[in-house]
């Protein structure tokens, strides 16, 4: 079952209280961190991939543009 929270500290607070079972939002150092900040108890189980990542820009309109603008040919 899907639970919805509504802030993105949320997700480790409940799963550190037993509200969800896992979680998957954040990568490592910021999971780390909030551990450390917060007295969380949690453990990494494995990697997943984010996807799709989508840029947007008001300036740029192509990715061959963005590849000028990066200095690349």
């Amino acid at each position: 079952m899907q639970k919805v929270l509504d802030a993105y500290n949320l997700p480790n607070e409940a799963l550190n209280n037993g509200e969800i079972d896992l979680n998957s939002f954040q990568h490592k150092a910021y999971l780390e961190n909030e551990c450390k900040k917060q007295g969380h108890d949690l453990t990494t189980i494995g990697d997943t991939s984010s996807a799709p990542f989508t840029l947007y820009s008001k300036n740029v309109d192509s990715l061959k543009a963005l590849k000028t603008l990066a200095g690349e040919k």
